[in-house]
């Protein structure tokens, strides 16, 4: 078999496919067993018998190579089952050919997309069929059902994509699509919390279950999918760094049902990168990490994860949207979606006077424009502190010691003197160079938590006024760490 060549088994029109791709060309060719079974395993098992089939339906595509029998990307199509397909198969058919090339969470996208505003609408329209006029008419009518002109925008990039391979196919002579004007689409004007705003929010979910999601939304600037995909092996303490390795994301199982399933990816490859903590980002999350360990769980499953309930179980997508709102609505905020606190993080950083370069970095945008594009920028002048300005804008030490007391099983402990000396050693931390673009300064966080009062918020107890935050904190909580470990 030749190394250069890349294969995938996929499912089309009830038969098992190997999508081959040999360079520059492709092919799908059948193996001739289809697809059967009603629950996982017996599918399962319909794919192990086309496993079978692979080496001979490869050996054959060689053959035909070299024998220069076989077309490749312009012949695709005719070795599916369907010589005439109509405009809904195809759809489908081009979406599985990519299926290898693409994330599943946009393959899934796209094919919730087709069994919802395309399949229905054309019915058996065969694709030669598909006239200007049937997607301009479709174009109005989606329109009409109050879809958005976004949402429309990208059914018929969609669309004229597909059409398009069509015709590279030689299945029909013009791209119908050419000539349609996509709806102009209205700008969406980002609305963000200001710092007082962000300081109410977080003092109001110290010691929930959205304590985390919204801490780690405002200082960071994640998604919902990284703030919920966080686990705690990213946080690295010692170094004081935390990386986005993952995400959470929603997909179709295998009944159809759409679940939160963690994949070790994320939207971007810039979006994987580490940031650089504060002492005092690090002790609060250390005091949320050593929290979770004594922890009542149902389940063993998800101890890695940071953001999970009271009974140790992960937060899913929609509870964190859901109860977002309501937090919005009881405390008569701005009502602005969960992935607006991305916004509201990084301009808090362009309205501290960062750069928009590094207001993109922080972000972790693939491109500057879209940072600028987003942001407005006052001033262009570097920075020192970041996430220090967002902690202070919100005070976010007074929530830290509010939730601290709500999660401490026993005031009058005391801790070991023996412990406490080593742990007070444990706390001597060598800082980090910035090694790589994608590592993150600290310095930009300290400006994020000086914007938001965050050190306050986490400091806010009258009966913890004379606390020394910081290095204090941290070899208390690393005194808790070392206690804990000789218990268990």
């Amino acid at each position: 078999m030749d190394n250069n060549i890349r294969f995938c088994l996929v499912k089309n029109h009830g038969t098992w496919f190997v999508k081959i791709r040999d360079g520059h060309k492709q092919a799908l060719l059948s193996t001739g067993v289809k697809v059967t079974g009603k629950n996982d395993r017996e599918i399962e098992h319909s794919r192990q018998q086309a496993m079978l089939k692979l080496n001979d339906v490869i050996e054959k595509y060689s053959t035909s190579q070299k024998n220069k029998e076989h077309e490749s990307v312009s012949a695709s199509y005719a070795l599916t089952d369907s010589k005439d397909p109509t405009f809904a198969e195809y759809t489908e058919f081009y979406n599985d050919l990519n299926k290898c090339d693409i994330r599943t969470t946009t393959y899934d996208d796209i094919k919730q997309k087709i069994n919802k505003h395309i399949k229905p609408y054309f019915g058996k329209k065969k694709l030669t069929d598909i006239t200007l006029s049937d997607l301009d008419k479709y174009k109005t009518d989606k329109l009409a059902e109050g879809l958005s002109a976004n949402t429309v925008g990208k059914l018929l990039t969609y669309i004229k994509t597909v059409l398009g391979y069509a015709v590279q196919n030689h299945i029909i002579s013009d791209n119908p699509a050419k000539g349609l004007k996509k709806p102009k689409k209205k700008k969406y004007k980002h609305v963000i919390l200001s710092p007082e705003e962000l300081q109410i929010l977080l003092n109001a979910v110290m010691g929930t279950n959205m304590e985390l999601p919204i801490t780690l939304a405002t200082l960071f600037g994640l998604r919902r999918s990284e703030v919920v995909g966080l686990r705690w092996s990213d946080i690295d303490f010692d170094n004081k760094k935390i990386t986005i390795n993952g995400t959470v994301t929603r997909q179709h199982n295998s009944a159809g049902k759409l679940v939160d399933v963690y994949t070790p990816d994320t939207k971007t490859e810039e979006s994987k990168s580490e940031y650089l903590l504060t002492d005092d980002v690090t002790a609060y999350l250390k005091y949320k990490y050593l929290a979770q360990q004594t922890m009542p769980r149902e389940t063993n499953e998800y101890t890695d994860f940071v953001c999970v309930n009271e009974v140790g179980q992960r937060v899913h997508l929609d509870y964190v949207s859901d109860k977002f709102s309501k937090l919005l609505d009881k405390y008569n905020l701005p009502h602005v979606r969960f992935h607006d606190l991305r916004h509201s993080c990084i301009s808090l950083l362009v309205n501290s006077h960062v750069s928009m370069k590094d207001a993109q970095v922080y972000a972790r945008h693939a491109n500057f424009e879209t940072t600028a594009n987003t942001y407005s920028h006052p001033e262009k002048t570097s920075t020192h502190s970041s996430l220090e300005t967002i902690t202070k804008a919100i005070e976010f030490e007074k929530a830290f010691e509010t939730t601290k007391q709500m999660d401490e099983p026993d005031n009058d402990f005391t801790f070991p003197t023996e412990a406490q000396s080593f742990l007070r050693q444990a706390n001597r931390i060598t800082s980090l160079q910035v090694a790589q673009s994608r590592v993150f300064p600290a310095k930009a966080l300290e400006k994020i938590t000086r914007a938001i009062g965050f050190n306050e918020i986490v400091d806010a107890t009258p009966a913890e006024k004379n606390h020394t935050w910081g290095k204090d904190v941290y070899s208390q909580l690393t005194d808790m760490n070392n206690m804990i470990s000789g218990l268990v």
